[in-house]
This record gives C-alpha cells, sequence and structure tokens, in this order.
C-alpha cells in the first residue's frame, strides 16, 4: 500500500524522526523539532500522540524528559511504561561521556520521569543511537559509530542480566 501522511497533529511545519508504536498501536512516540510549539526546547525533542475512539491521531504532547539538546530515535518497549532514547545531552548523570548516549526513562503515576543514562558497558564516549527493544523486554540492540576510529556504525546488543534475590535466613 502507498503511505499515509497521519496529518497535522503528527507532521509539523518541523523535522519529525525515529516513530516507534507502542504495543497496542494506539500511542506513536517519536522527536521532533519544530521551533514554532511553545513547548520546543531546542534540537529534537520527544513526544507522543494517542490515536482518539475513531482512530484518529490527537495533538502531540512533550514525554517532558527533554532537554536543549537532540533527544531522539526512542524505542518503547513492550510494558508501554519504559523508554528507551539517544541524547546529545548529560541529562545530569556522572556517566555522560559528552557524545550521543543511550538512555531509559519509566511512566508512572501519569508522566515520564527517572531518566537515566546506561552508562558502560552500553553508553561510551562513542556514539550510541537507535534503540530497539526485543519482545520480552530483555534485550536492547543499538547502533554504534565510532567517529574517532573513521569507521562506520555497528549494530550490537546487550541482554539484561537476570536479577537474583536472596532470601534472609532470619
Amino acid at each position: 500500500n502507498n503511505p499515509v501522511n497521519p496529518g497535522p497533529n503528527i507532521n509539523s511545519p518541523g523535522m519529525e524522526w525515529s516513530p516507534s508504536i507502542s504495543r497496542d498501536a494506539r500511542k506513536l512516540y517519536y522527536a521532533l523539532a519544530d521551533p514554532f510549539r511553545p513547548d520546543w526546547l531546542g534540537g529534537l525533542d520527544l513526544y507522543v500522540s494517542e490515536k482518539d475512539s475513531i482512530g484518529n491521531w490527537e495533538p502531540s504532547v512533550s514525554l517532558g524528559i527533554n532537554t536543549y539538546g537532540d533527544d531522539y530515535c526512542c524505542a518503547i518497549a513492550p510494558d508501554d511504561t519504559t523508554i528507551y532514547f539517544a541524547s546529545w545531552h548529560d541529562h545530569n548523570v556522572s556517566c555522560w561521556r559528552g557524545a550521543v548516549d543511550l538512555f531509559v526513562a519509566y511512566y508512572s503515576n501519569g508522566i515520564w520521569g527517572y531518566v537515566a543514562n546506561l552508562c558502560d558497558p552500553i553508553s561510551t564516549e562513542y556514539w550510541e543511537r537507535a534503540p530497539a527493544i526485543s519482545s520480552s523486554g530483555d534485550t536492547i540492540y543499538f547502533a554504534r559509530m565510532w567517529p574517532s576510529l573513521g569507521t562506520p556504525d555497528d549494530i550490537l546488543y546487550s541482554v539484561k542480566e537476570p536479577v537474583v534475590v536472596e532470601e534472609d535466613d532470619t
């Protein structure tokens, strides 16, 4: 089929990039650079649009985790409460190395928050971006560009280690 434009609630006079659809296909997450929006902070910011009861996309709203740098390449996890994204900003974390890193944010009590850098060994001094999450939610695939080495992007992946809970013997 021919591609369909989802309309002005998604597409703006600015630039839209890196869409990610929720598991139920009712929420579209994406990066947007539109200096005409009052909530635009600069560069690419993360937004979401939800389908209404008849299937039309509602006006998009900021996720509220944006910075003055580029926040983009988002991937919503299968649980619909975890989003991974690339950012060229530190988000006030100590392990940021001044390049594009991968971050995670969580949705709770109606807001996106608790932004965390994935840190070493995922986020490095190189450029990590374009995350994709497995359907089980336990594996992240991403691209890493090695600009200082003069090589193109490679695709890498990392599997979450299981959490072991030890029982208290007392």
